[in-house]
């Protein structure tokens, strides 16, 4: 079980600048209210910051689950992944919405992966 943070905060501020949002790699523009969370970890300070769109989806794959089963900072795509398809898809679909990268395996994969949901 992963140890606490010493100090975890979380606020809502409107962006002043294009920020890069830490799950889905794409861009929290100016004037979106995005998630920064910050705190200290193991000694050491951290920031992380999450579109709104990603919150969204980490809140509805947490409903219901305990401490230890809910997404991690950073492993929302392989959280999203592991739930199934939709949630897998609607991670993309922020991915392309936010401007972010996606690479040809990603897209095959999920082409594939429908494929045979068809079947």
């Amino acid at each position: 079980m992963t140890e606490p943070c010493e100090v975890f905060v979380v606020d809502h501020p409107k962006a002043r600048k294009t920020h890069r949002c830490d799950e889905c790699f794409g861009y929290i523009q100016r004037g979106e209210t995005y998630s920064n969370q910050h705190g200290v970890f193991d000694g050491e300070g951290f920031t992380h910051k999450v579109c709104c769109d990603c919150s969204a989806l980490i809140d509805d794959l947490n409903e219901g689950k305990r401490e230890d089963e809910i997404v991690s900072f950073g492993d929302l795509g392989e959280f999203a992944y592991e739930s199934g398809l939709e949630d897998y898809k609607r991670f993309i679909a922020i991915k392309q919405k936010r401007g972010a990268a996606i690479s040809e395996h990603t897209l095959k994969t999920l082409a594939e992966w429908e494929e045979d949901e068809k079947k």
